[in-house]
């Protein structure tokens, strides 16, 4: 269904609400303060399951969002939550002996669910890689390209009558990934 000009919201009014309501939201009801990192889960009623697994895709979604939002916006705020994120992802995420990050952790940052998910390695690729474009922090890239080599190593195998140069395609690499962020600025 075609929108009329009527019904766009305009974008200051979208940044009034991402700034006034989404981040405080985030700020505010999500930091876990007693385990680290952010809560897991609130219900539909927005009421808080404490002891619910922390997933890697939300804290992703985190750390590249306020990232952005830090670089985007200038905002210490969001860099405080970004920084959080990523030390949080390295201290509880991060598989130290094969590389790549965890599914899940459970509410006090164990490993819960230890397969590695090719989504969940690219969701660390794109919010390191925008961390780093925030902070400078070399580190971070590092972290990225080990996530590259662990979807790399744990992307399932193509059967023999797939295009064999689909299957021989390299994931990009992490520098390639800066230059198209870089480029969409």
């Amino acid at each position: 269904m075609l929108k009329t000009k009527s019904q766009i919201v305009p974008v200051d009014e979208l940044l009034q609400e991402l700034k006034g309501n989404i981040f405080p939201y985030w700020m505010k009801k999500m930091v876990d303060e007693e385990h680290g990192g952010f809560y897991g889960k609130r219900d539909g009623h927005d009421k808080l399951v404490k002891d619910a697994p922390k997933a890697i895709i939300l804290n992703t979604r985190i750390l590249w969002t306020f990232s952005y939002a830090a670089r985007t916006f200038s905002e210490p705020s969001c860099l405080k939550i970004a920084d959080r994120a990523y030390h949080y992802i390295l201290d509880h995420f991060l598989d130290k002996v094969n590389g790549g990050v965890y599914w899940t952790v459970d509410f006090e940052g164990r490993p819960f669910q230890t397969k590695k998910q090719v989504y969940a390695q690219a969701f660390a690729i794109y919010a390191l890689t925008e961390y780093y474009l925030a902070t400078n922090d070399r580190a971070s890239l590092d972290e990225a390209a080990v996530s590259r080599a662990c979807a790399s190593s744990s992307a399932p195998r193509r059967p023999r009558q797939a295009s064999m140069a689909a299957a021989a395609m390299p994931m990009p690499t992490i520098a390639s990934a800066l230059r198209v962020r870089a480029s969409a600025w």
